[in-house]
């Protein structure tokens, strides 16, 4: 692959990062109830928030080639991408049933259920299975060297795959953004630099220990009442 070609594919990934942004900064004050509607949102966020962050990933799947001929084509590159964000839409399905099927039976205790979310939410940062997941995520050529498969379905069951390694990795984080202001600018952007830095920076895996320290402190001061948190995924709220 041709470094003009590389150049492309940064420029179209980002690109879509930026339209996706400028989207959800536009339905920022929304809360969709309906769970199409939210799942759609959901989806918009996470191209936002994950296109940096799973670049160098891409370019990885684009110039890798495994046997001869079997280096990834714009398409295939194109189908990975959308195979990866397919992961991201299931985790917001499940999102929206727990969203419709649970909240209103847990509402009354929104309080110590965000203060428990949060301090979970810390908990996994530390666990071994968010550094395997953060591991495959930042180096994910062995994956690729190792279950390649070919043609279009190949390239977007990749995708998929990868994608849930990503969501593995991230779901501390997500879950920390749902019960802080899921559609809070503020939140997005922080909660997008800390998964580029873990993902990216040479260091980015000992980041894990103070955010996962962090969370449960704010889960601590949120369960004792010191400060008040709103979920804004959740109607009503």
């Amino acid at each position: 692959m041709q470094l003009s070609a590389k150049a492309t594919t940064t420029v179209a990934l980002l690109a879509l990062g930026t339209a996706a942004w400028a989207l959800s900064l536009r339905f920022s004050s929304a809360t969709p109830v309906h769970p199409a509607a939210f799942v759609g949102l959901w989806t918009l966020m996470m191209v936002a928030m994950m296109a940096p962050s799973v670049l160098p990933t891409v370019l990885v799947f684009a110039t890798t080639a495994p046997a001869p001929g079997q280096s990834a084509s714009p398409a295939r590159t194109g189908l990975f991408v959308t195979g990866y964000f397919l992961a991201w839409t299931a985790l917001g399905a499940v999102v929206a049933a727990g969203q419709q099927l649970l909240w209103p039976a847990i509402a009354p205790g929104a309080r110590w259920i965000a203060a428990a979310a949060l301090g979970l939410a810390g908990v996994y940062q530390l666990t071994s299975w968010k550094k395997l997941c953060l591991t495959h995520c930042r180096t994910p050529l062995h994956f690729f060297l190792q279950h390649w498969r070919p043609g279009a379905s190949g390239a977007l069951l990749m995708g998929v795959h990868h994608g849930f390694y990503c969501v593995g990795c991230c779901a501390g984080l997500m879950a920390a953004l749902i019960t802080l202001g899921l559609m809070s600018p503020l939140w997005m952007v922080t909660i997008a630099l800390v998964v580029l830095v873990e993902k990216v920076a040479t260091w980015g895996e000992r980041l894990a220990l103070p955010v996962g320290v962090a969370m449960m402190a704010t889960g601590a001061v949120v369960a004792m009442g010191w400060i008040s948190i709103g979920m804004s995924l959740m109607p009503g709220m």
